[in-house]
């Protein structure tokens, strides 16, 4: 310290000094001063060890120093008018092998931080820049290890432990996470992404409410934070707040109109409320930011099935599988197409792969009950809803489902159970309220099975109107 400020007050003096005879000395030295004080590090902006784009402005005043004060040197040299014309082109040279050799170091993340922990004492930030490459790249392994390095070597500093607990959390090591997330927070209250990271666990965890909060209080500290409007969206969607989820991916998409999982999310809103089309829309949006996402794909799969379009069904399911063939969902769904499509064979052959994929998968069973059931073999339809309901209590479609294959095997009583429950979870299933007509119907109920009937009807189930026009009725 004592000799830097030795220097500064000898180079100061010195060209105070010699300001008349050469005052380009004094221009750029004072250039040089007067520009580095406001970046010299008295407020620091921004993590990093060291900054050289700070010193850009300044260096204009040592280069006015240095292109009058060669010349001057030079001119009373007896080789200086030839030096001074090689020399621009031996700095060139300088110049491009040095430029050369530093961009070999950015080839990518990973061989940028590895040059910079070369060059530098192990530092905190540089694990963890490294550690986010490593992650980027697949590599968890590695990303691990420098992210415990990063801790290790400043454990007072936030961001390492919430980069950690995200990636803990992606590798479902969610106790672990969370210790991070919370410590995260403890050193950085401020810090929205720490809060984001949390709910995440949460949501993950199954505990929707824990994860809103925290969601929320990360808006609360960066309210552009579009990351956290979209997450909380997938929550909402996940509690079946279909409204609310919609207007949390409008804004999502208002900070990032490029969001291809937020126009995803509020897809699956709008198909849940039964809007196809726009469900569509917003898929082919998000297909056309990013083209290579399975989820994007199944689910306008979903929409075409759902419009009874099997064959455009098919194809977006077969273009998941390629883009990302261990995909569940995409067996899932296009194996429910299949069966639609009476190809039972096939749909079977989907299903069970997507259950090998995701045992915990309630849609996967639910789907197989439907395609057993097509084929009248009821008992197995029963106990793939049994699994699918033992993994969801609350899945409506599988209650009916076993409803129709009690039905079908004159268990009617169990099948109105199933029925009631179907509808206690979803007051507007229109199959569901015709299929317990035709249940009450089986037990020689009338009057109970027409007010059913009515009621789909009323629910637009279009079966359920035609049955009741035949016996020349109006709902």
């Amino acid at each position: 310290m004592a000799g830097s400020v030795f220097l500064l007050t000898a180079v100061s003096f010195l060209t105070v000094r010699f300001a008349r005879k050469f005052p380009f000395l004094a221009v750029g030295w004072f250039w040089y001063l007067g520009t580095l004080v406001p970046v010299i590090g008295f407020v620091q902006v921004g993590e990093h060890a060291m900054a050289d784009r700070y010193t850009y402005i300044p260096l204009t005043g040592l280069f006015i120093m240095a292109a009058w004060g060669v010349p001057e040197i030079l001119q009373k040299w007896r080789y200086g008018r030839e030096t001074m014309i090689l020399s621009p082109a031996l700095v060139l040279a300088a110049l491009l092998w040095t430029t050369w050799n530093q961009v070999g170091h950015w080839r990518n993340s990973v061989t940028l931080f590895n040059h910079t922990l070369r060059v530098t004492e192990p530092n905190s930030l540089s694990y963890l820049n490294r550690g986010l490459a490593w992650w980027k790249a697949g590599d968890f392994q590695h990303a691990l290890e420098d992210l415990n390095r990063a801790v290790e070597l400043r454990p007072d500093y936030a961001r390492p432990y919430q980069v950690r607990a995200s990636l803990l959390a992606s590798l479902g090591q969610y106790p672990q996470a969370m210790e991070d997330a919370n410590r995260a927070i403890e050193l950085y209250p401020a810090s929205a992404a720490a809060y984001h990271t949390r709910a995440a666990i949460h949501a993950s965890r199954g505990d929707s409410r824990r994860a809103l909060e925290d969601c929320d209080k990360a808006l609360e500290l960066d309210p552009l934070y579009a990351t956290a409007y979209q997450n909380r969206a997938t929550i909402r969607l996940n509690l079946g707040e279909f409204h609310r989820a919609i207007e949390d991916s409008d804004k999502a998409l208002k900070l990032n109109p490029k969001y291809a999982e937020a126009y995803l999310t509020r897809g699956q809103a709008y198909a849940r409320l039964g809007d196809t089309r726009k469900a569509l829309h917003d898929y082919d949006r998000a297909l056309e930011i990013n083209p290579n996402s399975a989820p994007a794909r199944t689910h306008r799969g979903a929409a075409y099935e759902a419009l009874g379009e099997l064959r455009r069904a098919i194809q977006d399911y077969d273009q998941a599988l390629a883009i990302d063939p261990n995909y569940a969902p995409a067996y899932s769904h296009r194996g429910n197409a299949h069966g639609s499509a009476g190809n039972t064979r096939q749909a079977l052959e989907d299903l069970g792969k997507a259950i090998e994929l995701n045992p915990r998968s309630p849609a996967a069973y639910n789907h197989r009950a439907g395609v057993y059931g097509s084929l009248g073999r009821y008992r197995e339809a029963i106990e793939d809803c049994n699994e699918a309901i033992r993994l969801n209590p609350d899945y409506a479609e599988a209650y009916n489902n076993r409803g129709n294959a009690h039905a079908r095997l004159g268990q009617f009583g169990r099948a109105i159970r199933d029925y009631d429950r179907a509808l206690e979870l979803n007051p507007k299933y229109a199959a569901a309220w015709n299929n317990r007509a035709a249940a009450h119907w089986g037990t020689g109920s009338r009057e109970k099975a027409l007010a059913d009937l009515r009621t789909a009807a009323r629910l637009g189930f279009e079966p359920a109107r035609k049955a009741l026009k035949s016996q020349g009725m109006d709902w």
